[in-house]
């Protein structure tokens, strides 16, 4: 699929895509043959992303056919003198594209591992490209069937932020 996505872009992507989806896809240590991963490119969706200032960016989204709900990477590029480069990455679901008091929109990416075990990234445009910049991680109450959020655990210790509001998946 290709949503707003020209046949030019999508060929001009298509060595940088390409590249991903053999780091990707080898991560396990298998060689792969040219033609699955190229098999592999035409399943990836391509989208028009609005960017604010930046313009607009284009994601490409994979998602691993032996993997489950979680499996998707999301790679979003932005052109810049004539050429394309990653500007931001992500897994799981997503992006949230988040408004904010900057002109530049953050970006959210979350995955889940069942009910109240969400855990979301947000990501900010730091100049060149987006990085994370804070994140929560939603958990089941003691005893009740409601969900809190809480500070993610992981060797970044970035601080917490308000988890999106699934209505704003772009």
């Amino acid at each position: 699929m290709r949503s707003g996505v020209t046949i030019q872009e999508m060929e001009a992507l298509k060595p940088l895509v390409l590249n991903e989806l053999r780091v990707d896809l080898t991560g396990n240590g298998e060689r792969l043959s040219p033609r699955y991963v190229r098999e592999q490119f035409m399943r990836c969706n391509f989208r028009k992303l609005s960017l604010g200032k930046l313009g607009k960016g284009i994601m490409v989204e994979f998602h691993d056919p032996d993997g489950g709900p979680n499996s998707g990477w999301y790679i979003i590029y932005l052109r810049r003198n004539g050429k394309y480069a990653r500007i931001a990455v992500g897994s799981g679901f997503g992006p949230y594209v988040l408004t904010s008091i900057d002109v530049i929109p953050n970006l959210a990416f979350g995955s889940t591992s069942g009910v109240c075990t969400e855990y979301y990234v947000r990501l900010r445009y730091s100049g060149t490209h987006y990085k994370p910049d804070a994140c929560v991680h939603w958990v089941s109450d003691a005893n009740s069937d409601n969900c809190h959020p809480e500070a993610c655990d992981d060797s970044r210790k970035l601080p917490m932020f308000e988890p999106p509001d699934p209505g704003t998946l772009e």
